[in-house]
């Protein structure tokens, strides 16, 4: 009985962790559709003229090298970029990023550094991003023409459907006397998350 209550606490554990990433992906992208519609708004004027003119060397080799990095550490340029964004237009915006205490003080100093850059550089490493963001989360375009965006609910519900189904199969999969007490799990799951 006690090696059963081990292969519970482990796939207790691993379903815990997958279920935390499948979250960590829906809040990522959630964030990339937000980015992606403002960067659109912001950069409308060089989004055409690269549609009409075509992209620079300079400009292909910034975006290939943005595809090099981990979806972590995109994600969090991208928030900063857009967050750097944010502090631009708005009225009497600050002169740079304010600290976050639970961000590394190189990414706080790096955020920082973002506000020193003159706006075409800016505009540039905003339109890299927003590049980058539409070659990793094609679903989440928008249509130029109309301005609106794709209608993805269906796709939203199948993903609510899909965690909602999970999380009932957790919950026949571990009885409640099964269970180990509260301190375990949190110990096993600190273990697989490590």
């Amino acid at each position: 009985m006690l090696n059963n209550r081990s292969t519970i606490s482990t796939t207790y554990s691993i379903n815990s962790a997958s279920s935390k990433q499948n979250t960590w992906s829906v809040q990522q992208e959630a964030s990339a559709k937000v980015y992606l519609q403002e960067f659109q708004t912001y950069l409308s004027s060089i989004l055409a003229k690269e549609a009409s003119e075509g992209v620079s060397v300079t400009r292909s080799t910034a975006r290939q090298k943005l595809s090099r990095l981990n979806n972590l550490q995109f994600h969090e340029l991208a928030t900063d970029v857009y967050d750097e964004l944010m502090r631009r237009t708005a009225e009497g915006h600050r002169s740079f990023l304010p600290v976050r205490e639970d961000f590394h003080p190189r990414r706080n100093q790096a955020r920082q550094k973002l506000a020193t850059l003159i706006s075409s550089k800016f505009r540039d490493l905003s339109s890299d991003v927003y590049h980058e963001l539409k070659r990793r989360y094609p679903l989440l375009l928008t249509d130029p023409s109309a301005g609106a965006a794709v209608d993805d609910s269906d796709e939203e519900q199948a993903v609510t459907d899909d965690l909602e189904s999970l999380m009932a199969d957790l919950g026949n999969m571990v009885k409640p006397s099964d269970e180990p007490p509260a301190s375990q799990q949190t110990n096993s799951f600190t273990k697989h998350t490590l």
